[in-house]
Parts: C-alpha cells; structure tokens; sequence
C-alpha cells in the first residue's frame, strides 16, 4: 500500500563524493538505496524482502565496507507482552550491494532461534582506525570482531558485573574518533560501560543506581562528542 513502515536505518556512502549514495534498512521491508540523494529508491532484491533491517554501519577506508545488523531487539522480539519486533538473522556485509553473512546465523533446525544472539542485533560499530575491528550490540551481550567478522567473541565482562548480567542486550555501542575509546550499554540497557582500550578490557561507567541517571529508564542511546 505504498506505505514506508519503519526505518531504522539509513547509511550516506562515503564512497561517493557526491554525498548522492544512501542506504535505508526497513524493520520490515529490507535494504533501499538511492543514487540521486533520496529523492528515489530502489529495492535491492538480492535480499530477502521480509528481512528486518536494525542498523548500518560503515568502515574507515580505503574499503569502506558496510555492514548491516538484522532484528528488532529493541521492540521485544519475544518475552513480552508487546512482541512487535521481527526476527533477524545476524551481521551481513555488503557486497555489489548483495548480502553475504560473516556471523553464525540464527537459525536452529532450520527454524529462527529468538534467544540466539544473532536474532537480534541493535547497533554495529567500526573501529575508525581499524578496518578489521567491529563490535555488536546484540540482544545477547556485546559481540568483538577482529578480523573483519570471520570470527565473533562476547566481550570480556566488564568490572562489577557476573557472567550472566554481562551476556544480557545491549542495546547501542559508540567508537571515539581515537579508535581507542568506546561507550557502550548492558544489563538490559540500563547500565554504560566504557573501555579505555580499544574494547580490549571494559568497566561500569554509571547505572540507574549512580549519580546522574533517572531512578526509572530502559533504553540508552549514545553520542560521543
């Protein structure tokens, strides 16, 4: 019926100097590009039209590889009574715009697996020093890549916290210009964390329990100055 739904995402290439490249993912309408600076878009159909689009990201060049994160994690995919969010099947690069998967998928015996980590991934980062360095805030913990998503290890967990609170959803994850510095969230969004090295190693910043938190909140978005 001709109507957008939910964006959730949108991408300006840095591979074009015109500034005239976009990408846009829909919760529930798969990737859109457009070559004319949004002003049309055009469906890729080399990804599956039902597929929930979470979020884009871009490396540093001279590649610039894009990455898109798939499922609604932060619509409560399942445990709720609000269950509004569709299921998504892990990280995919963008490849002459086709998708090609670099995570484990979600799916167990062929069936979507909702508790899988990779059912629901909320914000993709890239190192901007480092090319090969990318972290997921998934619905199950923050992921770490090292060589560009061949291969995927959760976090170390952070100072304060136990190994269950540490594999709860993040839902967003901020590098610092430095490549050094990042921001992130855990424990069911509601605690920030940091890491001061590269996300080698990460420690609790504040929680809704410390100073300069709301008493009452669930979902943190950050921007990093």
């Amino acid at each position: 019926d001709n109507v957008g739904g939910r964006t959730l995402a949108i991408l300006i290439d840095k591979r074009d100097p015109s500034h005239n490249t976009v990408y846009a993912g829909g919760a529930s309408g798969g990737m859109w590009k457009s070559t004319d600076g949004a002003n049309t878009w055009t469906r890729l159909n080399s990804w599956n039209e039902w597929l929930a689009i979470s979020c884009i990201a871009q490396g540093p060049g001279p590649n610039y590889d894009i990455y898109v994160g798939t499922g609604e994690g932060l619509s409560q995919i399942s445990g709720s009574s609000f269950n509004s969010g569709q299921m998504g099947n892990g990280i995919f690069k963008l490849v002459n715009d086709s998708p090609v998967l670099i995570t484990p998928d979600a799916y167990t015996n062929s069936t979507l697996n909702n508790s899988s980590p990779w059912a629901a991934v909320n914000r993709i980062a890239v190192n901007p020093t480092d090319a090969n360095q990318i972290l997921a805030s998934t619905q199950r913990g923050i992921y770490q890549s090292l060589d560009a998503g061949a291969t995927w290890n959760l976090i170390p967990t952070p100072t304060g916290f136990t190994s269950a609170t540490a594999q709860s959803s993040s839902s967003d994850v901020k590098w610092a210009s430095d490549g050094v510095g990042i921001f992130a969230t855990l424990g069911g969004n509601n605690v920030l964390i940091q890491s001061q090295n590269g996300g080698f190693s990460w420690s609790k910043v504040s929680s809704v329990n410390n100073h300069g938190f709301p008493s009452t909140q669930g979902r943190i978005e950050i921007a990093i100055a």
